[in-house]
């Protein structure tokens, strides 16, 4: 009994216990709720925070893929959300500024883990500079995830500074080729500049007194440094006597005439010396400069004296008669403009006439489109009097069908301050719609906001009448245009525009058609090599025509096709065109060279199973014989010797059993299994060989089909693959390995983070012996190209400067 109210008294407390603590759990979700709601408050906030900013925010991955833009970017680019998200930045950087953005992004690598750069970017408006100041973004375990990057248009700063150096250069130049003997000091009496002139007067070469202060500048003179002139600007009289006898004070601006005893100039010399300070911009001192002249030979320089005297009397009098005659022209100036003050009021009324009178209807509204002015011409174009539309909003005129735009173009003009033009349908009097074309331009008042808005409509009925019938006539010219598989376009020759292009154009080069028509293949960057693309444009000048030319070009993702082009001279509504057609022969150059390739491999093969075995026999022999020798006490000098032979060989061995695996008849044991399994198997050994080289192995493997595999093969197929990507990378690089199904084929993937692969290696890639390395065979890649055919599998390579992917594709 006494258990039993023990047991009773001890679920008792229990269960106020669970009591309490479901309470406090119910507190808690409730205050977690209160937490999640402040959150999305915070996060809704931020999202306007960062939208409203007036700078470019971007975040990409270390890729350089783009995974976020604000507003301000899209604008600046002239680019929508979609079209950035998920492309590389790198494009819209100028050429010449890639590394230093490259170097750049390396820096967010490393501690502090940021960086700033600038770099020309094309934007909607051109090259502009930009200033870039980046910030790596790291997860719980420290590794870095993305970059974020804020960026200023610095273009004006840019410009200024370039102004600035070259307005200090040619002071400098100035100053170098100044007659008299000229040198500068800063603020802290330091010397920055020392003429030409001054380096003949003292002997002093520049590089030996720029930079220096206390006083060296007056040693060449006295021998030994003390204050000159240059130093005494801001003292009094008291101070400027006690080193000079008479000095002549204009404002700041000192003279005076010393005599320098010898052994300046060998017997001394008498100077004249002029001082004056330097003002910053905000009217400090900041330096002072110093014009020293020669003028020991008095009586010469008195009948120069004399001589300038007169010539200056000469001008002197020249200047009066050219300061009377301009006199005269400024009356006549002040004359003209009056006369064109008048006329300027004669053309207000003119424009005014003018406006009252033209065909097309000129409207003024406020910023909620409410009309305060309609020409008079509205009522010859829409039936309405003037007196009818105003206080009208504009909206009530437009079609019903098209509000919608017509209220976008409204917002986008009086938001962006901009200038546009739109066409829709305006309801006349009788009820009945005309097309118009209105431009509006907005007017801002003295604050720099809009106060109003200018619109100008014209009739445009018939134009789009005939646009109508011009739209049926090239439908069916198009339909057969278009129908062609072939890539076809069409150009103007004079300046080599695309004014068509073919559904086969859009779809395999990915370009849409507002994208390409009016710009050329330069704009494009549509052909490769630009130099070939000249040639066979000679070609065509020279002939009137091009038959099967062979031309790279690019696609829009920026993939390279080989085409074949053919080029025609037509003539277009009277005008000269080229009419350009390609067929894109990309998969076929592919087949040839894959197939130049496997014969190259299966002679390889062939030589190797022919002379292999006939090879190792003797190799065999004489290791064996090494062996004996080596167990010989006679013969223990030389053991280190025999060693490295047997080493020798067994690499020779090695070699030589990769180079009978290229052999195209090597029986193979396949049987249905799973290509995971393989993976998940030998994924020890392969995560060992990363640990060890300091690198990482990432494995995704997808739900796949059972393939036919010789699993040995597969096995040495995947480390050579596996190897060659991890020495391809550098310290802490992550090998990415893949398998999953595209369309019906079964692919397996290795993704490294090295630096891609040269495309010269690349035409070369599983060639036998072909090796970038320092201890390669050039046989690993060989090998797997040899168990792919023999598997009815293919491979194929993605690289580029982030990496290279190794795709193997097994058909199901």
């Amino acid at each position: 009994m006494v258990n039993e109210e023990r047991t009773k008294e001890q679920l008792i407390n229990e269960l106020k216990a669970m009591r309490q603590r479901v309470a406090e759990l119910e507190a808690s979700e409730a205050k977690l709720k209160n937490s999640l709601k402040e959150l999305n408050k915070v996060k809704e906030n931020y999202q306007m925070l960062v939208d409203s900013q007036i700078t470019l925010i971007v975040k990409f991955d270390f890729n350089g893929k783009i995974l976020f833009v604000n507003k301000t970017y899209c604008q600046t680019f002239g680019k929508e959300e979609s079209e950035l998200l998920g492309a590389s930045f790198v494009p819209l950087v100028h050429v010449d500024d890639r590394e230093a953005t490259l170097k750049a992004m390396e820096n967010l690598y490393r501690p502090p883990y940021c960086s700033y750069v600038e770099q020309r970017a094309m934007t909607k408006d051109g090259w502009r500079w930009i200033g870039w100041t980046g910030k790596a973004i790291s997860d719980e375990h420290n590794q870095i995830t993305a970059i974020v990057a804020v960026g200023k248009d610095i273009t004006e700063r840019k410009c200024a500074e370039k102004a600035l150096e070259e307005a200090n250069q040619q002071l400098m130049d100035i100053i170098e080729f100044l007659p008299d003997a000229t040198f500068v000091v800063d603020r802290d009496k330091k010397v920055i500049a020392w003429n030409r002139a001054i380096e003949e007067m003292t002997g002093v070469h520049k590089k030996d007194i720029i930079g220096k202060g206390n006083c060296a500048y007056s040693i060449p003179f006295y021998g030994k440094p003390r204050p000159t002139l240059v130093d005494l600007i801001e003292q009094d009289e008291t101070q400027i006597q006690m080193y000079y006898k008479s000095v002549q004070r204009n404002n700041k601006t000192l003279y005076t005439e010393v005599y320098i005893p010898p052994p300046f100039n060998g017997s001394g010399a008498t100077l004249w010396v002029k001082t004056s300070p330097l003002y910053d911009t905000a009217g400090n001192i900041c330096g002072a400069i110093e014009s020293i002249r020669d003028i020991t030979d008095r009586n010469k320089m008195a009948e120069e004296l004399n001589k300038y005297r007169k010539h200056l009397e000469t001008m002197v009098n020249k200047r009066t008669a050219m300061l009377q005659n301009a006199m005269v022209q400024l009356q006549q100036e002040v004359a003209e403009r009056e006369l064109a003050e008048e006329a300027l009021r004669q053309s207000e009324l003119q424009l005014r006439r003018i406006t009252d009178n033209m065909l097309d209807v000129i409207g003024m509204v406020n910023t909620q489109g409410i009309i305060h002015y309609q020409s008079p011409s509205c009522k010859d174009v829409l039936g309405y009097e003037p007196e009818q539309m105003v206080g009208k909003s504009k909206m009530d005129f437009v079609h019903p069908d098209d509000l919608k735009q017509v209220h976008t173009a409204w917002k986008q003009c009086i938001n962006t301050l901009s200038s546009n033009k739109i066409e829709f349908r305006h309801r006349q009097a009788n009820g009945q719609y005309i097309w118009v074309e209105t431009s509006c331009k907005p007017i801002s008042n003295e604050n720099g906001l809009v106060a109003e808005a200018v619109l100008c409509s014209r009739d445009i009925t018939e134009r789009k009448n005939a646009e109508h019938m011009l739209r049926l006539s090239e439908e069916r010219f198009a339909k057969s245009f278009n129908a062609s598989p072939n890539i076809m376009s069409i150009r103007t020759l004079a300046d080599g525009r695309y004014i068509f292009v073919n559904d086969s154009f859009v779809k395999q080069t990915g370009y849409q058609h507002e994208e390409i028509i009016g710009r050329t293949t330069e704009e494009l960057n549509i052909y490769v090599d630009s130099k070939e693309y000249a040639r066979m444009m000679e070609s065509f000048t020279k002939q009137g025509f091009v038959h099967n030319y062979k031309q790279k070009f690019h696609k829009k993702s920026g993939d390279i096709r080989l085409g074949l082009i053919s080029i025609e001279l037509m003539e277009l509504n009277g005008e000269k065109c080229i009419l350009s057609n390609v067929t894109d022969i990309t998969e076929f150059d592919r087949l040839d060279r894959q197939m130049a390739r496997l014969d190259r491999l299966n002679l390889i093969g062939e030589m190797a199973a022919g002379i292999g075995h006939e090879i190792r026999n003797p190799m065999t022999g004489v290791r064996g014989l090494l062996q004996i020798l080596n167990s010989k006490d006679d013969f223990n000098g030389y053991r280190d010797y025999f060693n490295v032979m047997i080493e020798e060989l067994d690499r020779a061995n090695s070699i030589i059993t990769y180079f009978l695996s290229l052999a195209k008849n090597k029986p193979v044991d396949k049987v249905s299994q799973s290509l995971n399994n393989i993976i998940e198997t030998i994924s020890p050994l392969i995560q060992a060989g990363a640990n060890e080289a300091n690198k990482y192995i990432n494995i995704e493997l997808r739900d796949i089909p059972n393939l036919l595999l010789d699993e040995k093969e597969m096995r040495q197929l995947i480390i050579n693959l596996v190897h060659n990507g991890l020495e391809a990378m550098a310290l802490g690089g992550i090998l990415t390995v893949k398998t999953y199904t595209d369309r019906r084929d079964v692919v397996l993937a290795v993704q490294d983070q090295g630096q891609g692969i040269k495309s010269d290696v690349l035409e070369k890639l599983g060639t036998p012996f072909i090796t970038t390395k320092d201890n390669g065979t050039g046989l690993g890649l060989a090998v797997c190209y040899s168990i792919a055919e023999r598997h009815q599998a293919k491979i194929e390579v993605d690289t580029g400067p982030y990496g290279s992917t190794f795709f193997v594709r097994f058909k199901q």
